[in-house]
């Protein structure tokens, strides 16, 4: 009896579990399950729907590095100027402030070329493999992309911003974050930011060349000057 009863409490309980699972186990496995509603989420890259958009002009713009010598022959050696030919780009801002520039830029890294007049053609046409196979690896990685994730900017004149421009730049696949500071001129239809940065091989683990095993050796950091000029489309 006592057995029979110890049963029964195990089974009644059992029982009561197995038929609701088999009401309940048709029904999960043949409705899908309802997709939780994805949050609104804000774009960054968005430009403001009131904002003006400027096209970068690369023919009346200038974009150069200064790669400078060092090591125990550097006296023996000549600093790089080298010129980038090919880019391009487009910003957007709302008018009568900068405060909501959006810019992105790219630059084929391939057309960064030497053009510094202590060089004869021949040496500069070394130069340039060597830079866009050795330093650059062009193949692998052919875009340099710059991209703004805020602008802070004080009027200093009419027409006239000096600003702080911080976003990500991507080169030799690796990607960091930036800040450039620029003077930007907007007259008319034209917008003109002008500037210089500095950058360092080894954030973007680019290889310094060198000659006469290292006694003249390019120096660990670049220098960056820019005059890009953008037309109001």
């Amino acid at each position: 009896m006592k057995k029979s009863k110890i049963a029964m409490k195990i089974w009644i309980p059992a029982l009561a579990l197995l038929a609701a699972l088999g009401l309940a186990l048709p029904r999960a496995f043949t409705e899908p399950a309802k997709a939780t509603p994805a949050l609104p989420t804000a774009s960054v890259t968005a430009p403001p729907v009131d904002s003006v958009r400027y096209i970068i002009d690369s023919g009346q713009s200038t974009f150069t590095v200064q790669a400078f010598v060092g090591g125990l022959f550097a006296f023996a050696g000549h600093d790089h100027t080298i010129a980038i030919d090919d880019f391009s780009g487009d910003l957007h801002l709302t008018p009568g402030s900068l405060e909501l520039v959006l810019l992105q830029m790219t630059i084929k890294a391939g057309s960064l070329a030497e053009v510094d007049k202590e060089f004869d053609e021949k040496d500069r046409q070394e130069i340039n493999k060597t830079m866009r196979e050795e330093v650059l690896d062009t193949r692998k990685y052919p875009d340099i992309v710059f991209k703004s994730t805020g602008v802070s900017a004080k009027k200093v004149g009419e027409g006239e911003y000096q600003v702080m421009i911080s976003g990500t730049l991507n080169l030799h696949g690796v990607t960091r974050n930036r800040q450039i500071e620029a003077k930007v001129t907007i007259s008319d239809n034209t917008l003109r930011a002008q500037g210089e940065f500095p950058l360092q091989h080894s954030d973007y683990n680019l290889k310094r060349i060198s000659v006469a095993g290292g006694a003249v050796k390019v120096k660990e950091e670049l220098q960056l000057a820019f005059n890009i000029v953008a037309r109001q489309q």
